[in-house]
């Protein structure tokens, strides 16, 4: 091969290659970027916007036909962000966080760890006079390294937040001034005087996989 075809074929890499690099960085400056929320989880989205209902005393902006209560916070969010809940009526049940309850045993759906996924729904029992079953529900948003379960949930101060160690059900505060249980009651309500977060702790429940079911048997 003589030095002059070798010579050009050097130069031909070099160009091709250097256009090629120009065309690569060029995609990678002007290109279409996949917006981050897209990459969120269906479950990071509903504990996203949760967290904007902060302090919110009226869920007006969640839909009309939601009550101001923790059944209608966590209804409400989940309808806003896409997934109507419909339950399946049960004789003599008015409540509908008690509802809720049932459908999710009814499906399978209720369990009890101390690792729940986030946007699952934590049950609780006895927070009101002469009831022991199931009677507030909260949304799981997180959870610390010390086994804290961190919940949003609907209370007299509104869409607030709301502490919980199952390990720890009875501790309000350790040694180190952390919070581990919030009160759930400021008088006892029943239940032999319990008021803590985790003391008055029932089970989880899924609501997404509740929705996906529900939704997949239309």
């Amino acid at each position: 091969m003589s030095r002059k075809n070798t010579s050009s074929k050097i130069i031909l890499f070099t160009f091709s290659v250097g256009f090629l690099v120009l065309i690569l960085s060029s995609c990678a400056t002007t290109g279409y970027r996949i917006p981050e929320s897209e990459y969120k989880s269906e479950r990071e989205r509903i504990v996203e916007y949760s967290y904007k209902l902060l302090g919110k005393r009226d869920l007006v902006s969640l839909g009309e036909s939601f009550r101001n209560d923790c059944s209608g916070f966590i209804l409400g969010l989940f309808s806003y962000m896409g997934y109507k809940i419909e339950l399946e009526d049960y004789p003599y049940v008015k409540k509908i966080t008690k509802l809720l309850y049932l459908n999710l045993r009814n499906a399978g759906l209720i369990y009890r760890t101390d690792s729940p996924k986030i946007a699952d729904v934590a049950f609780f029992r006895a927070t009101v006079p002469r009831d022991r079953g199931v009677t507030h529900m909260a949304l799981v948003v997180g959870k610390k390294s010390d086994g804290t379960i961190l919940m949003l949930h609907y209370g007299s101060k509104g869409v607030s937040e709301l502490r919980m160690n199952i390990r720890k059900p009875s501790v309000y505060m350790d040694a180190d001034g952390t919070i581990l249980n919030d009160f759930l009651l400021k008088v006892p309500a029943s239940m032999h005087g319990k008021r803590l977060a985790g003391e008055l702790f029932y089970c989880f429940g899924d609501l997404l996989e509740f929705y996906r079911r529900t939704t997949r048997k239309k």
